[in-house]
């Protein structure tokens, strides 16, 4: 994990296919970041790790409320490295580990989640679920409010997709059909856009 290794002590890191769709530089200074050192942003439901993963790795106290833990989508990050050190090197320890680790979760994602519930260190996290137009996940900043009706991280895309949520070669055919709707209406207040 080679990003924890950048001489700035705060950090925003977007994998090689985010696209901000505005400027992002407001992040740093949101009360969110401030309070915690830390922003993860959501992952879809499909990807909530099971409460015996959390029993595996010694937090039994996160077994009772595994199905409402909010997943990491690790494509993108803000942390201050100076607040958030001891959880950024337990995270490298999952990482260097990941002969074990990997086997149980669902890869480098989840080493920061992991760290972060261990070491007891509160995040932010923005309350929108991510969307999804076509091949591209939407995300959403902290002025994003749910739709009417969506309910705090729930369903998502591979809620939706069942059965064929990890494997899209599978997805049946009237699940691959292109949407119509042009990308700029369907994002509206939109942060980060990341193609799968």
């Amino acid at each position: 994990m080679p990003r924890f290794t950048h001489l700035s002590p705060k950090v925003l890191f977007l994998d090689a296919d985010n696209g901000p769709v505005r400027d992002v530089t407001y992040l740093f200074d949101t009360p969110q970041f401030q309070e915690h050192g830390a922003i993860f942003w959501p992952d879809y439901a499909c990807w909530t790790l099971k409460p015996e993963v959390w029993h595996i790795f010694g937090m039994d106290w996160m077994v009772p409320q595994a199905q409402k833990e909010i997943a990491f989508e690790s494509g993108q990050y803000l942390i201050d490295k100076t607040r958030c050190w001891r959880e950024l090197r337990m995270a490298l320890w999952y990482a260097e580990h990941s002969d074990f680790v990997f086997r149980v979760v669902y890869g480098d994602k989840e080493c920061f989640h992991l760290a972060w519930r261990k070491l007891g260190t509160e995040y932010a996290m923005p309350r929108k679920v991510p969307g999804w137009n076509q091949h591209t996940i939407v995300q959403y900043d902290f002025q994003a409010p749910p739709r009417p009706g969506e309910a705090r991280h729930r369903g998502g895309r591979c809620s939706s997709l069942g059965r064929h949520a990890a494997d899209p070669v599978s997805l049946p055919a009237r699940r691959r059909r292109p949407r119509t709707a042009p990308l700029a209406r369907s994002v509206a207040g939109c942060l980060l856009l990341a193609s799968t």
